[in-house]
């Protein structure tokens, strides 16, 4: 699977400290307002855990950087694409680079 191959090219915690993180994948529930902007990913028995930035789909004031399962993601109907030149900030404003 080329999401997950690209994922796992930039292992958890290998960004820490960065100001500016590449956004490897994005995630969305169709239909929803619901984002989440994958950055780092690492195995983890039979998934992959990710690091990344959620943009809630209630209110900005629930957004935020975190932790999710793969497999919980895929278990809600999320949609995976890439944009090789999506950049997030830590505040989370999005940019191109």
């Amino acid at each position: 699977m080329e999401l997950e191959k690209r994922i796992l090219s930039v292992p958890l915690y290998s960004t820490d400290g960065k100001k500016e993180k590449k956004v490897l994948v994005t995630f969305a529930v169709p239909g929803t307002y619901w984002r989440w902007y994958v950055c780092e990913g690492s195995r983890q028995d039979d998934d992959i855990i990710l690091f990344g930035y959620v943009r809630s789909g209630l209110a900005a004031e629930f957004s935020e950087w975190g932790y999710a399962s793969l497999k919980e993601l895929c278990s809600v109907g999320v949609v995976g694409f890439i944009d090789d030149k999506l950049w997030i900030k830590m505040d989370g404003s999005l940019f191109k680079k």
